[in-house]
């Protein structure tokens, strides 16, 4: 039994495929400096980009309120002078003391 003309025709192409491939790419001509070759097909894959970003937006939210934002106001805090066990006590902006007087610290 012989094999179908598509089967002939998709195996043909794929032989001439290989035979490209084969080629070394831009043989005879002087290379482009700067500039890549861009495919023939290009997909902009829009919809499944839009898509993902409102699949990630929850998940960033809660790392950035969870993670990121309790980090950035600790940094902030240890700028200040606050004893929080007082009621209604305000914090005291002591700048870089609290670094300082650490390496003296027994803890």
């Amino acid at each position: 039994m012989a094999p179908s003309p598509r089967i002939a025709c998709t195996a043909l192409a794929w032989e001439e495929n290989l035979e490209l491939s084969e080629k070394k790419p831009n043989a005879g001509r002087s290379p482009r400096r700067g500039r890549s070759r861009r495919p023939v097909i290009t997909q902009r894959h829009t919809k499944e980009k839009a898509l993902s970003v409102v699949f990630l937006a929850p998940a960033l939210l809660f790392l950035l309120l969870t993670n990121v934002y309790p980090l950035l106001y600790s940094l902030r805090l240890s700028f200040f002078s606050w004893n929080m066990t007082i009621p209604l006590s305000k914090p005291r902006f002591v700048g870089f003391e609290n670094y300082a007087a650490l390496p003296a610290d027994p803890i």
